[in-house]
């Protein structure tokens, strides 16, 4: 896929428009329209300013994420206009100190900005776009900094209050219907994915193959955890009635990751109990009907299934060989399935506002915070080039009196805060040099062909009107109709006086092309395999979780574990699928590896439970998954040795307790399942009954 700032990822997003792309490019250009001619009106110093903030602020179209959006530039805005008039107060008769330290405002708003994954990031980019248009423009003139920040402040209200207004009055959009369709097309997937592996704990061909497949499904269905991170602030700002609320998203999102681990469990021991023969028959017609309630087939409640399951369970209950124990650790991870999915169904039933949360939930979305993967590491490598690029210009500045030296610093801003972070960057930024040429070569035929007609509002919004309505429409299929309308106003600097000026217009293109130069040879001396450097990180990272957890004296809670580990994945696996085929990290299954902690965690909280001599064996154990997980390399096996130790505490269990201690048993098999996904039954060497 390419590159969405790249010549060819703008061609592939392009297409014939359609009556949403008309009516967004419409809302965008009346905005503007509204924030020019009150800006115009009240003798405001950059008008322009309002204008290219109406097309940001616009970048995602659903009211609700126009209005948080909105909210955040505001405050993002007032924050990094304080920034820079803090670093003036201090350091205003040291303009080398000065320029230092806003280029440090500026790249720590951009580190802010790539750690947040939420909606809120957009407060960071904001401080940081704020001080680069202030600080680099005015950075010679501190004493006009005041004034400079008290009217950015100003113009950005305008044109947040443009924005929100228009989209009030002129087809507002709701995210509701989205999320409502993200969400059922999870759980038809969802819902087929644990349909199938029902359906298959009888046989199928080519298990290898077929388990491939399945867990390429399931890799898919963590996706799902990142647009909630988006949801999770933007629902509660949508224009219907009774907009849901943010903690019954976040249940939700917590919701989707139990269900997420559920089905990666079930999927382990359904291939354990193929392998062993298949269910017992009164399992089989129990995983049918579980199977019809999920399809919702028949009239079957969740509490009848959670009977039912109860019911079959107790059958197994006296066995001690190793398929009966598998199958009544298979009732188990089902009954755990129906609960999270009936929880799911009512969530999404809550925020449709169809119906009340229940009270487990409530209690349960008391302590629903998301659970998020910082990697600070990779975040400060991402902000390397333009930290670089910046830190290139002032000295270049510095060295030559270069004089556009302060827009070069702001252009190389501007190219990097669009690429860093995405695949691709020297194909972005082709692209960019691209898209920034069209925009100068648009205002240079507008500065010296068409405005010197103009005399008036009107005329000048007709004329603004035929290369906008169109960029509007572009940019509602591509991020670079986006840079053209905000590269042109930043360009064309409209004031209410205008006057055609060549030279200052060459001075832009100067500095434009002193920002984007440093910036592509930035880019390009500090690239890295992005993709291949995260995966990694975070799939050393929950190697790193579960070793720690072995061998902790305080047990780490199981939640935040679980929850972290998803995120880590939801993080991850996409960064895998863009890897070449080659590549060792496409055989990782971290999903098993997340089993292996979560069973090793429900063993740890019975450690004062053990006899000495178990806890003697079990510290054995867990000292040997700590010291495997720590030494474990990409493209490596697991050693069979901490298999080993946990197949004889299984017999040890059995032997000593029989199925006295059952959620101990269930999690050591559990355990020795997910270290080697086919075991072969300890039965057969003797270490059970019937």
């Amino acid at each position: 896929m390419a590159a969405p700032l790249s010549p060819a990822g703008v061609w592939q997003a392009l297409r014939w428009p359609t009556k949403s792309d008309a009516i967004f490019s419409a809302k965008a250009l009346i905005a503007t329209t509204l924030a020019l001619f009150i800006g115009f009106s009240q003798n405001l110093a950059n008008p322009y300013w309002s204008a290219l903030t109406v097309y940001i602020v616009m970048l995602q179209p659903q009211s609700g994420a126009i209005r948080t959006k909105a909210i955040y530039r505001v405050v993002g805005t007032v924050l990094g206009g304080a920034a820079v008039l803090a670093a003036v107060a201090l350091f205003a008769d040291h303009e080398a100190m000065l320029v230092f330290v806003a280029i440090l405002i500026v790249l720590a708003s951009v580190y802010g900005r790539m750690i947040d994954r939420t909606p809120r990031a957009y407060t960071w980019f904001t401080i940081g776009l704020t001080a680069g248009f202030i600080a680099f423009n005015n950075l010679m003139q501190p004493n006009q900094i005041f004034d400079l920040t008290a009217a950015r402040v100003a113009e950005i209200t305008l044109a947040v209050l443009a924005v929100a207004a228009v989209d009030s009055v002129i087809s507002p959009t709701r995210i509701m219907p989205q999320f409502e369709s993200d969400m059922e097309d999870w759980r038809q997937k969802a819902r087929g994915w644990v349909t199938d592996i029902l359906n298959r704990v009888d046989g199928g061909s080519d298990p290898g193959q077929e388990r491939v497949h399945v867990r390429e499904r399931l890799r898919g269905l963590v996706g799902a955890v990142q647009n909630l991170d988006q949801l999770a602030i933007q629902l509660p700002y949508d224009i219907v009635d009774r907009p849901p609320r943010r903690r019954d998203v976040n249940i939700l999102r917590r919701t989707i990751m139990y269900l997420i681990s559920d089905m990666a469990s079930l999927e382990d021991w359904t291939v354990e109990l193929r392998e062993g023969g298949g269910p017992d028959p009164a399992l089989a017609v129990t995983i049918g009907a579980v199977a019809r309630w999920l399809n919702e087939e028949d009239e079957r409640t969740q509490a009848d299934c959670l009977t039912m399951i109860d019911r079959t369970a107790e059958r197994f209950a006296q066995r001690t060989d190793w398929n009966g124990l598998v199958q009544i650790g298979y009732c188990d991870r089902l009954a755990q399935f129906v609960r999270h999915w009936g929880d799911f169904r009512k969530l999404i039933a809550v925020i449709r506002q169809d119906e009340a949360l229940p009270r487990h939930l409530l209690e349960d979305a008391k302590a629903a915070r998301p659970v998020r993967a910082y990697d600070y590491l990779l975040t400060l490598r991402d902000i390397a080039p333009m930290a670089l690029a910046l830190f290139g210009v002032a000295g270049l500045w510095y060295w030559t009196a270069f004089a556009s030296g302060g827009g070069a610093l702001l252009f190389a801003f501007l190219s990097c805060v669009f690429i860093l972070g995405k695949p691709q960057q020297m194909r972005s930024v082709i692209g960019l040099v691209m898209w920034f040429s069209c925009a100068f070569a648009l205002v240079f035929a507008y500065n010296f062909a068409v405005l010197p007609t103009v005399s008036s509002f009107v005329p000048l919004m007709a004329v603004l009107a035929l290369a906008l309505f169109p960029l509007g429409m572009v940019y509602s299929m591509t991020i670079a109709g986006l840079l053209i309308c905000v590269l042109g106003f930043a360009f064309l600097g409209l004031q209410n006086a205008y006057s055609a000026d060549f030279e200052r217009s060459l001075l832009s293109l100067g500095a434009a092309g002193a920002g984007v130069s440093f910036a592509a040879a930035s880019l390009h001396l500090l690239s890295y395999n992005r993709s291949r450097f995260l995966a990694r990180r975070q799939v050393r990272a929950i190697w790193t979780d579960i070793a720690d957890l072995a061998t902790a004296r305080r047990v780490p809670d199981r939640n935040r574990f679980l929850l972290l580990t998803i995120d880590r994945l939801a993080l991850a696996l996409p960064e895998i699928d863009m890897l070449e085929d080659g590549e060792p990290l496409k055989h990782v299954d971290a999903i098993d590896d997340l089993r292996v902690g979560l069973n090793l965690l429900t063993l740890r909280n019975q450690d004062q439970a053990f006899a000495p001599d178990f806890a003697d064996r079990f510290g054995r154990l867990r000292q040997s998954i700590a010291e495997e997980f720590r030494q474990l390399r990409i493209g490596d096996r697991l050693a069979r040795e901490p298999l080993e130790l946990s197949r004889q505490l299984v017999r040890d269990v059995v032997h000593s307790h029989g199925t006295k201690e059952p959620e101990r048993l269930r999690a050591l098999v559990g355990l020795t399942i997910a270290l080697a996904p086919s075991v072969t039954p300890f039965a057969e060497e003797g270490a059970g009954g019937a």
